[in-house]
């Protein structure tokens, strides 16, 4: 049964986590370390078969034509090589000897089509994997290469005249985190006449935005933080972001390009009155500039963020910002002489309206600490790394996921906490289920966690060894429907979803999910465009009547047909 490779994203593995996922964390590298450290050591334990071998052809994705000189390369799954690089001959074909059972990552690479991977999928960066099982001493596959698109055009300003270095940015839609986001896939800028180009790009939906060069001599007037000029009577302009497909309705559609085409789109950027936000910066520890963060909420925009320095009394000016939703953030910490940490910070929502705002107080508060005890419920020593938890803002707009590190004596600790509603999120390996968390009293694992300003919290995890697990199949009118997007929630409702997993089905519409704890689970799936007319329902609670339910006990593999969602959330 193949996994699906991915090559960012959150940390891996998980609690529910399909065993057809292997997802090669760069946020908490420590973790990669350990496991591969461990399967190093197991695997120098025993003798190794590497009468193994994986022999393919590479093709046109339209065509079925052959396609040479393309430079294939094989990975495990953490990312390794695991053999020396080889090229297509003059009929696609290539092969790679001398290689164990297990699974492979199989990737290849041209001037015409950038790094591609097997079976892409509909999501940035992601595909299945290759398994050799130890019955097969040869793995065959067809290796099919979708052409590539190009976008290009020309951006230009109010007055016509074309922007040099304006950034522009290629997005593709994706369901995230209960909603649909813009996943950037490649940034370009302009040159002197204004053109831009994008090429390899795989065919799909997109959306094209064009802003302001972000520094340099000559860029156009882009938003800025610093000094506000009082005495001008004038508003501060600022190009906003030109996109197309227009990103102002709240479901965009895409622009469409098919396999092997081009497109061109151009773009102005139009000038527009900006306000500014004026504040101070309260509690400060000590008499120095800090700096200061202005964030867009949205899940469009994909602006950087504003940045600015306090003066010596905490006042901080921001100038040429969009009115609009954002977070002002600010973070200090230092060390006491008796070696005790101390952090102050400000996660602080804030709607910028057309006449700005004059004046906020951002008091800065101490940070909150969580140290994390893990427990096992048959009272063995758990691994640090078998487990990860991270805090979830209950409140859009609140921040982003936090993910505890480990800080001895305690396995975790969450070190920087700003006050507000959290849900946990647990990810563990497929032989280790989370049983409960506990806050004193308060379960934490089916309820918020609560943080205030400098609180020192334990939480107790209690894991186990005893979990069950879900073989699932997507099915349309009986039949399976590979490469389907699946989304299992382990807490929570359809309405509130507290947390959950999504993943892909295989090749034969298959996927499980091991490490659960005994529990009832609901599961939906959908097939998602790649040009983007549909990727992921709107919200859960229309469709709940149409998910499928699983009753998971101790030590048990329940079987389920999940039915596929249609666009509007119906079943097919």
């Amino acid at each position: 049964m193949a996994r699906i490779a991915r090559r960012s994203g959150n940390p891996t593995r998980g609690c529910g986590v399909s065993l057809m996922t292997m997802r090669a964390s760069l946020a908490v590298p420590w973790l990669l370390a350990a496991s591969a450290l461990a399967v190093i050591a197991a695997d120098r334990e025993k003798p190794v078969d590497t009468g193994f071998s994986l022999r393919g052809q590479v093709v046109d994705g339209v065509s079925g034509r052959p396609i040479r000189d393309v430079e294939l390369r094989l990975s495990d799954l953490h990312w390794e090589q695991a053999a020396e690089p080889t090229a297509s001959d003059s009929q696609g074909r290539f092969v790679f000897s001398g290689l164990t059972a297990g699974e492979y990552i199989l990737s290849g690479d041209s001037p015409e089509t950038g790094q591609v991977f097997l079976d892409e999928l509909p999501e940035p960066g992601m595909a299945y994997t290759i398994e050799i099982k130890p019955e097969e001493h040869e793995k065959v596959v067809v290796f099919r290469i979708a052409p590539r698109i190009a976008i290009g055009g020309t951006v230009r300003d109010e007055f016509g005249d074309p922007v040099e270095r304006a950034v522009v940015t290629f997005r593709r839609p994706a369901w995230e985190d209960r909603r649909i986001v813009l996943v950037e896939v490649q940034e370009v800028t302009t040159d002197d006449r204004g053109r831009y180009r994008a090429g390899r790009l795989p065919p799909a939906g997109y959306v094209v935005c064009a802003g302001a060069a972000r520094s340099g001599p000559g860029a156009p007037m882009a938003a800025t933080s610093g000094p506000v000029d009082f005495a001008s009577r004038r508003a501060p302009r600022v190009y906003t972001q030109a996109c197309d497909p227009d990103l102002g309705g709240s479901q965009p559609a895409w622009l469409k390009v098919p396999a092997g085409q081009q497109a061109e789109v151009n773009l102005t950027l139009v000038p527009v009155p900006a306000v500014s936000v004026l504040g101070r910066l309260r509690n400060l520890p000590l008499a120095s500039g800090l700096g200061v963060r202005l964030v867009r909420d949205s899940d469009f925009s994909g602006e950087p963020a504003l940045s600015t320095s306090t003066g010596q009394d905490g006042t901080f000016a921001f100038r040429g910002v969009l009115p609009g939703h954002y977070r002002l953030e600010a973070d200090t910490s230092w060390q006491e002489p008796d070696g005790t940490r101390k952090s102050l910070m400000v996660r602080l929502p804030i709607e910028v309206g057309s006449a700005g705002l004059e004046w906020i107080e951002a008091p800065l508060e101490p940070a909150g600490v969580i140290d994390v005890v893990l427990h096992s419920l048959e009272g063995e020593r758990i691994s640090p790394e078998k487990v990860q938890l991270g805090l979830r803002p209950t409140v859009a707009g609140s921040g982003n996921m936090q993910w505890a590190q480990p800080d001895p004596p305690a396995p975790f600790r969450f070190s920087a906490l700003a006050a507000g509603s959290y849900r946990l999120v647990t990810r563990t390996t497929e032989t280790t289920c989370v049983e409960s968390a506990m806050m004193g009293e308060q379960d934490v694992l089916h309820g918020p966690v609560k943080i205030t300003p400098g609180m020192t919290a334990r939480l107790d995890v209690t894991v186990s060894r005893d979990c069950g697990g879900i073989k699932g199949r997507v099915v349309q009118d009986g039949k399976p429907v590979p490469g389907a997007k699946v989304l299992l929630l382990l807490r929570g409702t359809a309405r509130q979803p507290d947390d959950f997993l999504a993943d892909y089905a295989n090749a034969q519409g298959e996927i499980q999910f091991a490490g659960l704890a005994p529990g009832r689970y609901r599961m939906w799936a959908w097939r998602v465009d790649s040009f983007g007319s549909f990727v992921g329902p709107a919200n859960l609670d229309g469709a709940e009547e149409q998910s499928a339910v699983a009753q998971v006990d101790r030590g048990k593999l329940v079987a389920i047909d999940v039915p596929l969602l249609r666009p509007e959330g119906r079943p097919r």
